[in-house]
């Protein structure tokens, strides 16, 4: 019975952690089906920045025919919207946050790696927020313009007293409100792209960079060739070139730590100069760069990093190529939240096995203790 009760024991602490193994591959982000807002068929508009976007990613492959049908789609309806209802906004200020409202009412915050992915599913992020938002404003006659953060995007604008303000569109709920740019939510960083309002015409550039590495290598090395002429002092572009070339050179590396002293924000950069100080068995130095980057930065490229000199991370590592997690931050919650329920159902089952054992003691004491009684008396 006792041997039962071990085996019982052990097997629960088997199912247990099974469980949350399972718990960790199945949680991650949530999975919207694509969606149509309105009856209509969607038709590309190319005078329309959201609809270009679109399709470049059908161009590129990336998308069904299904997707691009419902972003078009959607995006036509919201802008329809927003030409309908806030065309007597007295101001920019108050265009923005009419338009950011209605933005608000159809796509909800969620970030996603294609345009196309989220506008046909109802959700959004900053750089599709502005991308929508630079349409409608275009629709209106309002001049407002992109602005990039580190790992960010939001609005700039003058304001009818010829002062410059700033647009954020995802807070509060992908509503919008004024930019409070001395918050944490905004990267510091001294590099001149970052913080500069940036014309259309380099948007695009812009998300085909975001996308690349959506494509296959051969596709993806030609795209950064094309783009260099236009793009070869972006900071953006040269994180993605570094991360594509196949040799890093020394002198590669002295150039990159040079960009980190103005672009300190640069978590590709730090990646691929610490892959560079791994390669080369100089794990101090590449801990010390990947330190600097915050957990809830430090996605599966940075994780397969720390991978390489560190155990608990090598876990981590496989964690994140087994499941839907996306950062460092988000495992290590999980597994936080996880083992705290596995703790708690052990001692559970330890206090249960233990009243079951104490209860077949006595029994089998009893018993032992009748039987003597009986014994003595036959006597």
């Amino acid at each position: 019975m006792l041997f039962r009760k071990k085996f019982l024991f052990l097997a629960l602490i088997f199912i247990t952690g099974s469980a949350g193994f399972i718990a960790l591959r199945n949680t991650g982000t949530t999975e919207h089906p694509v969606q149509m807002m309105s009856s209509g068929l969607g038709e590309p508009d190319n005078t329309l920045l959201t609809h270009r976007i679109i399709m470049t990613d059908q161009n590129y492959g990336l998308t069904s025919g299904e997707e691009v049908q419902a972003a078009l789609s959607n995006t036509q309806f919201v802008l329809s919207k927003i030409t309908k209802q806030c065309s007597s906004s007295r101001n920019t200020g108050q265009f923005l946050q009419c338009a950011n409202n209605i933005l608000g009412e159809h796509f909800s915050y969620q970030e996603t790696a294609l345009a196309t992915e989220g506008y046909s599913r109802g959700i959004s992020d900053c750089d599709l927020n502005v991308y929508l938002l630079l349409d409608a404003a275009r629709l209106l006659n309002r001049q407002i313009n992109i602005v990039y953060a580190p790992g960010h995007a939001f609005i700039a604008y003058t304001d009818e007293n010829g002062q410059p303000q700033f647009w954020e569109t995802i807070e509060p709920d992908n509503h919008g409100q004024p930019a409070e740019l001395w918050t944490s939510g905004y990267a510091k960083t001294l590099h001149p792209f970052f913080y500069t309002p940036q014309p259309e015409n380099k948007i695009e550039k812009i998300y085909q960079l975001y996308i690349s590495d959506k494509l296959p290598e051969n596709e993806r090395i030609h795209l950064l060739s094309a783009l260099h002429e236009t793009l070869q002092d972006n900071p953006l572009y040269l994180s993605a070139y570094y991360g594509n070339k196949k040799d890093i050179t020394p002198k590669d590396i002295s150039h990159l730590l040079y960009l980190l002293q103005s672009d300190t924000y640069s978590f590709d950069k730090k990646i691929t100069t610490a892959r560079y100080f791994n390669n080369n068995k100089s794990y101090q130095r590449a801990e010390t760069l990947l330190n600097s980057i915050p957990e809830h930065q430090c996605d599966i490229k940075c994780l397969e990093e720390k991978a390489k000199y560190s155990i608990k991370h090598k876990i981590f590592y496989y964690i994140i190529n087994n499941s839907n997690y996306e950062t460092e931050h988000a495992i290590k919650g999980a597994v936080e939240s996880i083992w705290i329920n596995i703790l708690m159902l052990l001692a559970f089952t330890s206090i249960l096995i233990i009243f079951l054992c104490r209860k077949e003691i006595a029994e089998k004491y009893n018993n032992y203790h009748r039987g003597r009684i009986h014994h003595i008396m036959r006597k």
